[in-house]
């Protein structure tokens, strides 16, 4: 009964000082992570960098293919402009290559081939958000034309509370 008791105790041991090894090993990774960045392995778009730190590039993913695509970019004509308006740069991304799409004027339309890096996109249309480094902020998946309207309003009222 004494050596089974032993063994047990021993065990026991054994196991709490495996897991004390193992918390330390979890405990240098996640430092030696955070002191890499926020972002170790970003994919920054050079080509689509906003204008400005304080400003964005709002970019609307779309495919000639997709049936809410054409109708988020009947919308996306008259936000562009005001998106423009208040300094953001607007940009169009044909996912599918298209360039068919009318863009409204002052505005940019971008094919996936023209980009650094591919937008690996499980739906279309998306409302992305860029950075004046180049660096993706956000990719969106826009489910109507109202849903679109509302989250670009919500950047430029975002952007002119920053900017006042």
């Amino acid at each position: 009964m004494f050596t089974v008791l032993s063994a047990a105790v021993v065990t026991a041991w054994l196991a709490i000082a495996l897991l004390a090894l193992g918390y330390g090993g979890l405990v240098v990774q996640i430092r030696e992570l955070q002191s890499r960045g926020t972002h170790p392995n970003r994919t920054l778009y050079p080509e689509l960098a906003a204008p400005e730190r304080s400003l964005s590039t709002v970019a609307l993913a779309v495919t000639k293919t997709c049936p809410t695509c054409a109708e988020a970019f009947e919308e996306w004509r008259g936000v562009a402009q005001d998106l423009k308006g208040v300094g953001h740069r607007p940009v169009t991304i044909s996912l599918d290559g298209s360039t068919e799409w009318l863009v409204p004027e002052g505005t940019e339309l971008k094919t996936a081939g023209e980009l650094t890096s591919p937008f690996l996109l499980a739906y279309q249309p998306a409302l992305l958000i860029i950075d004046s480094n180049g660096e993706l902020l956000s990719a969106e998946p826009v489910g109507s034309a109202v849903a679109l309207r509302k989250r670009c309003y919500e950047i430029m009222n975002s952007s002119s509370a920053v900017s006042s």
